[in-house]
């Protein structure tokens, strides 16, 4: 079993293959694991029918197969707090920890990806790395919540431990500004000096730890939230391929609690997702009609093979009984023609959004922008 952090993935764009998709909402009062897995199991059940339907006994339990071990385990039920959505094969289990709501329910075929779609869809997950000019913070984010990452007691976190024998130290003269906690320092300019050096000597260690434990396993990129200068020392010798470049949040994060870091963060995310939201709705707006479609599902479905969606638009809850078939024909038999349409959008490149009804910017429930 294994957790995904970043969308879209080829993991479940690369191939033919079908899943059997699992969803699960979370519940704010808060389910025992006991009641997480009965609900779990009878999704399970509900698969297992679907995947047995089209395909027979065999093959659904090789499916189902998968499902047998981590999760008659309490404790793991015990630690999901988020909605969590499974992707199973015959041979692996993927899934999502989803800060959206979803509709609890099982589907075969394509993966049902649009709740992924629409927790990604303006701001994926990130870490956010908390800057002080002798110790840092990571925080995991997701959307607008954030979790502080424990460190393992030997990390390099502060400055003493990264440079150990190495750092020069000592008293320096300094006054604060901002939101007050980091030092500026003055006078003594050789000191000075020492204490630059050592600041990016530390930046340096820090990045090289954050990117190999924490970046590259993931894949998520990475906020900076410091004063001006720390972030400017960051970025001068950081060589994180994931560094965000647009995104960073100005202000000294030393004394603030997780709660704070939190409500500065979140303040940053509403901003960005306004401001995409907005931009999207500018360019429907923009686009000629000979470049857009509404519910028209034979051409849908052709523009989606043949590559020339750019842009799909889709309301939550939008459903289309129907398929797709491998010559990009719109078919009257299936289920899950939304699910076969967001996926060959996603494999040629497109962008997709899930809106509420009231962000819908066209009249209708489905909209696409086309390349040509």
């Amino acid at each position: 079993m294994r957790e995904l952090f970043t969308f879209p993935t080829d993991i479940l764009l690369s191939d033919e293959r079908e899943y059997l998709t699992i969803a699960i909402n979370r519940e704010e009062d808060g389910f025992t694991a006991d009641k997480k897995q009965t609900k779990f199991d009878n999704l399970v059940k509900k698969g297992y029918s679907l995947i047995e339907e089209k395909h027979g006994k065999e093959v659904a339990e090789a499916y189902t197969e998968q499902l047998n071990t981590d999760f008659v385990n309490p404790n793991f039920w015990r630690s999901v707090k988020a909605s969590i959505i499974f992707f199973v094969t015959p041979d692996e289990v993927f899934y999502y920890n989803l800060s959206v709501d979803l509709t609890e329910d099982a589907y075969f075929g394509q993966p049902h990806v649009k709740p992924v779609v629409r927790n990604f869809q303006y701001v994926s997950y990130y870490h956010i790395l908390c800057l002080s000019h002798d110790k840092v913070r990571l925080f995991n984010g997701r959307g607008s919540e954030l979790e502080e990452v424990d460190f393992p007691d030997d990390a390099p976190i502060d400055i003493d431990t990264a440079l150990g024998t190495e750092y020069s130290g000592g008293e320096l003269n300094h006054g604060s500004y901002g939101d007050g906690g980091d030092a500026v320092y003055h006078g003594h300019n050789e000191k000075s000096k020492e204490d630059e050096i050592d600041r990016k000597r530390f930046f340096r260690v820090i990045d090289d730890y954050i990117h190999e434990n924490y970046t590259a396993p993931t894949g998520l990129p990475l906020v900076l939230f410091g004063l001006t200068q720390n972030i400017a020392d960051f970025r001068e010798i950081s060589k994180n391929p994931k560094l965000d470049q647009e995104t960073q949040i100005e202000s000294s994060p030393r004394r603030l609690k997780a709660t704070e870091v939190a409500e500065k963060a979140g303040d940053i995310v509403e901003e960005i997702i306004s401001k995409r939201y907005n931009q999207l709705v500018k360019t429907f707006e923009e686009t000629s009609p000979e470049y857009s479609l509404g519910e028209q599902y034979q051409d849908l479905a052709t523009a989606s093979v043949e590559g020339r969606i750019d842009t799909l638009l889709i309301t939550d809850h939008y459903q289309v009984d129907g398929s797709i078939d491998e010559s990009g024909q719109f078919q009257a038999e299936g289920k899950n023609f939304v699910d076969d349409l967001i996926i060959h959008v996603l494999r040629t490149k497109g962008d997709i959004y899930v809106l509420a009804d009231e962000e819908m910017p066209a009249d209708t429930h489905i909209a696409a922008l086309l390349r040509y």
